[in-house]
């Protein structure tokens, strides 16, 4: 069970590595994508249209160029956003980790506290009743 435990809050803390590993090639992906949409760009900025169905695709093309490069952007935003929210939760988790760590060192502290009064109160109330056993006897 403590094992069970164990694992489960560990998963807070491996989050950030986990999430990088996956991300990673998103975001490579993402970097190459606009790369390409920037020498699109500069292709289509020089390029002339040579009648009114190919100027129409040329404009659909740059408006999707933008689109997509912006897009990409945005992931790469969100990627960064995401990694750095992820580490803030494992640093949090980590030291309610600790917490409940100390928490659990408290309660079995207490636990044994309360033990040992019980059978104190236990072994005095026997005392009393051996002794006044011995009075009633005598």
């Amino acid at each position: 069970m403590q094992t069970d435990n164990r694992d489960k809050c560990l998963k807070y803390v491996d989050m950030p590595r986990t999430f990088h590993h996956k991300a990673n090639d998103i975001n490579l992906t993402a970097k190459q994508h606009i790369r390409t949409c920037e020498k699109l760009a500069r292709h289509y900025s020089s390029k002339k249209s040579n009648n009114p169905k190919e100027f129409e695709q040329d404009e659909w093309m740059k408006a999707f160029i933008l689109k997509s490069a912006d897009l990409n952007e945005k992931t790469l935003d969100l990627l960064t956003y995401m990694a750095e929210f992820l580490t803030e939760t494992a640093v949090d988790a980590t030291m309610l980790i600790e917490g409940a760590k100390i928490q659990d060192i408290i309660k079995d502290q207490s636990d044994a506290i309360l033990m040992l009064q019980n059978t104190r109160d236990q072994l005095i109330k026997d005392l009393y009743d051996i002794r006044k056993n011995k009075g009633v006897t005598e």
